[in-house]
């Protein structure tokens, strides 16, 4: 339950439609804001700047904390998400959800680059590095060339 300092923050971060943190909004959101942080610390600005605002905004308009929404929430939170004009929106909100514990399999049920939210919330080095091993390992047992490149590595990156 969001209490009504919170959602007196949230009003505010949220009319009409651009969002506005204030130092003061942050500090009253943090129940909120500390686990994003959290899991977003090492995205680019943007990815945070999205995420952030796209599940905030829904905090505000059902009055329940994320981590309070079911299974449809989170599918409609993420679809909706990428029908806005730029579809990599999906991608954070798909990769916080996992990583927040909340849902972990909506990437199967919101179309995604799943590498990519794989590296939001595994990070890149480390998503790398099970890439390689599954390569190395399909190398070792003389895989075709076409397999390993058009189904283990993602286009442009063999």
């Amino acid at each position: 339950m969001l209490t009504d300092d919170e959602l007196d923050a949230l009003a505010g971060a949220y009319v009409p439609t651009s969002p506005r943190l204030t130092g003061d909004r942050r500090r009253r959101l943090h129940r909120l804001l500390e686990p994003l942080d959290q899991v977003t610390r090492e995205w680019t600005s943007t990815n945070v700047a999205r995420v952030r605002n796209t599940l905030l905004h829904r905090v505000y308009l059902d009055r329940r904390p994320y981590w309070d929404w079911d299974h449809a929430v989170w599918v409609d939170v993420a679809e909706r998400a990428g029908k806005s004009t730029d579809s990599s929106r999906r991608g954070p909100v798909v990769a916080a959800a996992h990583a927040l514990g909340l849902h972990r399999r909506l990437h199967h049920l919101v179309q995604v680059n799943e590498a990519w939210v794989a590296e939001l919330v595994f990070g890149r080095d480390a998503v790398q590095a099970v890439v390689d091993e599954v390569v190395d390992t399909l190398r070792s047992w003389d895989s075709s060339r076409h397999t390993v490149s058009g189904q283990v590595i993602p286009p442009g990156e063999g």
